[in-house]
């Protein structure tokens, strides 16, 4: 009898226990592998100079400034110049450890390095501290001013700062396209430090404010920049009214003598209303640039009779400024009282400046409103 011999299909149980037992051995080696991989964007560099607190980058506890030379080596150096040039993932890294990824340390840790790449010219960096200001108004100072976008509008307009340059360029752009909060900031900070690189933006801002006489989209002309400020004026008088009630013998001591703020002194003006000698009002000149604010002209109601050195940047302009009465015989007001019966004005020939009987009135004595940025 012949028997036919069977071929076997497949494994046995037994081999296929020692197949399986070969493949989990191997796919147990590969996990410290795949478990040590780092996601995709992520900066080793900036991670371990995060968790290891910045060190190497040292800031003074006064000024703010970054204690120089800068690391040169090792994973700060990494980090900051990584982020500086845009290699790697380095600000993405940074940027979302200052977001708040981590602690509270690390957040810290992660600002100070960004500031060392927007110090030294990164673009990523500074467009952060500018993102992370306007979207959120506590941010523009917290966790602490050195590691924010205060740090920078508060460096004096002489220092010399590549990010400083960036942050001014491209934060007057964003100050010119209002944008409310960096706008705050901005004038939060200017209005405390005339000479700081926040007022900078703001005469740099771009749109109607290159050179004086430039028309704005609201109608309104700019007429130059004092004190930090933009000035902006109609591009018409507001007429010829006396500066007190056209009364002789109605002459007042009321307390409008700033010779650098007329916003302060028209509020005054227009306060004055017992009728009394030494209030003298109405006060015609203020009130006509109040009536701009009633009918809430050119889309503002912060028009005001200028003092009498902001009074001065716009005639010293008038001829780009246009509009103004041009005579010898003629004068503008200021709302800077200097005696009893006398207040500053400026003749509108030549921008000569001098005292005027306050009773002056039409055609000799005109009123021309400001208001500012």
């Amino acid at each position: 009898m012949r028997f036919i011999k069977k071929h076997k299909n497949g494994f046995s149980l037994a081999e296929t226990l020692v197949i399986l037992l070969l493949v989990s051995v191997a796919l147990a080696a590969t996990i410290p592998i795949i478990t040590k991989k780092k996601p995709i964007g992520v900066s080793e560099n900036a991670i371990n100079c995060i968790f290891n607190g910045a060190a190497d980058i040292i800031f003074n506890a006064t000024t703010g400034n970054i204690t120089l030379p800068l690391p040169s080596s090792g994973n700060c150096y990494a980090a900051y110049h990584g982020c500086e040039t845009g290699e790697g993932g380095d600000c993405n890294t940074l940027i979302t450890y200052a977001d708040g990824a981590g602690t509270a340390d690390q957040k810290t840790a992660a600002l100070k390095i960004l500031r060392a790449s927007c110090d030294q010219g990164g673009e990523d960096a500074c467009n952060y501290f500018l993102s992370r200001c306007f979207s959120n108004s506590t941010n523009c100072t917290d966790p602490d001013p050195k590691y924010t976008l205060r740090y920078y509008l508060n460096l004096p307009l002489a220092d010399v700062n590549s990010g400083k340059t960036i942050i001014q360029n491209k934060g007057g752009n964003y100050y010119s396209w209002n944008m409310t909060t960096l706008v705050d900031e901005i004038n939060t900070v200017c209005d405390s430090y005339t000479e700081s690189t926040a007022c900078a933006m703001k005469i740099t801002s771009g749109g109607c404010t290159s050179n004086p006489g430039d028309s704005c989209e609201d109608g309104t002309i700019f007429a130059g920049t004092y004190s930090g400020s933009n000035i902006f004026t109609t591009p018409t008088d507001a007429g010829s009214p006396c500066w007190n009630d056209c009364v002789d013998g109605h002459w007042t001591s009321i307390d409008a003598v700033s010779l650098d703020d007329g916003a302060t002194n028209t509020a005054t003006l227009i306060s004055a209303v017992d009728g009394s000698p030494e209030q003298a009002p109405p006060h015609q000149a203020a009130l006509a640039c109040e009536q701009l604010n009633i009918i809430n002209a050119y889309g503002h109601n912060d028009w005001y009779l200028p003092a009498k050195n902001e009074l001065n940047v716009i005639m010293q302009n008038r001829d780009a400024i246009g509009g103004f009465v041009n005579n010898v015989d003629y004068w503008y007001y200021s709302s800077s009282r200097e005696t009893i019966t006398d207040i500053w004005a400026q003749r509108s020939s030549n921008a000569e400046q001098n005292t005027l009987v306050m009773t002056c009135t039409y055609p000799w004595c005109n009123t021309r409103c400001i208001r500012k940025e």
